[in-house]
Formats: C-alpha cells, structure tokens, sequence
C-alpha cells in the first residue's frame, strides 16, 4: 500500500506514493495566488517519484521566478494536480490539497515573503524563509532531499 495517496476533487485522478516528498512549501507570490485562488503549498517530488492516473490539460504560465509552468488540471472538476516548473526540469510539484493525509505535510520553507498576505501569520513550522523566488535555496534543498533518499 503507498505511504501516500489523493484524489482531484471529483475523484477522476489518482496520486499515489510511496515516498514523503522531497520539500513541502508554501509560495505567497502573486502569480500562484492569482492561479489557485489563495496561497499554495506544494510538495515536491522526481516526477518518476509518484503515480498521477486521470485525464488531465494543461496550462503553461510564467510563475513568479519569471520561468515557465505547466500546471495540470482534472479535465472534469478543473483541481490542479501538478506543476511543472521548468527551472526544475523532472520535478513535479503537486498541491498538498490533493493529498489524502495533507495534515501529515507541514511546509517548511515560504518564497515570496515579500509579498505574503499582510493578514497572514507567519508560521512556526517554517524553517526557511526568502522574500523572492530563492531558485537556487530550493535547488540545494531539492538536490539535498535526493541525495538522502
């Protein structure tokens, strides 16, 4: 049985895994905001790493780093389900809402600080906090997380 699982919304598309993700983060910049809705937090994974089953499209944005997304979406309920940042070719981030056991996944880095909500608390949980887009704190994170796999 995979030590994690979810669903999209309606339940079309499946995730499963077998592993905790690489890093779990929250991103306050304007450009994920204006995508979701709200703030995202995102887990992130090798994108051979964990199974996504369903019909999904796609939805190629510049994020707030100014580099590319693909972001992946239910075809019938429209749940994002993954992106796809190009500045980390083969990682996969997907949304810590999609995940059955999302209380088990504390965040523990914030990018875009600088441009967090005013009415939103910072965090206990945080670890790690950048104003910008700290590609290259969470490359060595990544590059961290896979070497200690």
């Amino acid at each position: 049985m995979p030590k994690h699982t979810g669903s999209c919304h309606c339940g079309q598309v499946k995730l499963a895994t077998d592993l905790d993700p690489m890093l779990t983060m929250q991103c306050n910049c304007s450009s994920c905001r204006k995508h979701s809705g709200s703030v995202t937090l995102h887990t992130f994974y090798a994108e051979t790493e964990i199974d996504i089953e369903g019909p999904t499209n796609t939805y190629v944005y510049t994020g707030g780093s100014g580099h590319k997304m693909t972001a992946s979406h239910c075809t019938n309920c429209m749940t994002k389900v993954a992106v796809r940042p190009e500045v980390f070719e083969g990682m996969l981030g997907v949304p810590v809402g999609m995940f059955d056991d999302a209380k088990t996944l504390t965040p523990k880095m914030e990018i875009w600080n600088s441009e967090r909500l005013p009415f939103l608390a910072s965090s206990e949980c945080m670890e790690d906090r950048f104003d910008g887009s700290s590609v290259a704190e969470r490359l060595s994170a990544l590059i961290e997380a896979l070497e200690n796999r």
